[in-house]
């Protein structure tokens, strides 16, 4: 590849998220994995802990076509570390007040809610989602939270049975009813209790 365009910097950014340059150089950040692997490989030299952080996170040029400038691979996988979170304090903590920031954005934070609500929900699944969708599952996931608290129950009503089920309770009524009491459920007689009372 003699020249980087824009559609593959575009399909970097998707599988990668951030992308880097540096010179002709691009590269993405080393992995919380891929970083171990260091801390894994104590038998590595400086050079050789240089070289595996270059060539796993180099997107362009190849790793064999780098002009070995002196100290250039030294200070790529300086950058490569700091940029990827692992080197400088300051450079994490400005990168974790972003994330902090973007979380609170109103799609970020119904996505949070779902997710919490909704565990077999990830990030990549909701953005699959319209707007719409995602307040559905958004007021869905509401549902699920009041319920777990045991705020409410579901409950299907079954106009027949309802029917049949007041039908005995009146009946029931009439049966016990004292002379000139009221029936709770005959609305007339309500309004005259309620009129006389």
């Amino acid at each position: 590849m003699d020249e980087v365009d824009s559609n593959q910097i575009a399909e970097w950014k998707f599988e990668y998220g951030e992308i880097f340059a540096i010179g002709d150089s691009i590269f993405r950040s080393l992995t919380i994995k891929e970083h171990k692997a260091l801390t894994i490989h104590r038998e590595w030299d400086i050079a050789e802990a240089e070289d595996y952080i270059v060539k796993t996170t180099l997107l362009y040029p190849e790793f064999t076509s780098l002009e070995a400038k002196a100290g250039f691979i030294t200070t790529l996988a300086e950058e490569i570390l700091n940029l990827s979170g692992y080197g400088e304090v300051q450079f994490a903590k400005e990168k974790m007040l972003e994330a902090r920031e973007r979380c609170n954005e109103v799609v970020n934070l119904m996505k949070i809610f779902i997710i919490a609500a909704i565990p077999a929900y990830n990030d990549e699944d909701l953005d699959r989602f319209t707007f719409a969708q995602l307040s559905f599952k958004v007021a869905l996931a509401e549902q699920i939270i009041t319920v777990r608290q045991g705020g409410s129950t579901l409950e299907l009503i079954d106009p027949e049975e309802e029917s049949v089920k007041e039908k005995a309770k009146t009946e029931k009524e009439l049966a016990n009813k004292k002379p000139g009491q009221a029936i709770s459920m005959d609305p007339i007689a309500q309004r005259l209790h309620t009129g006389l009372g």
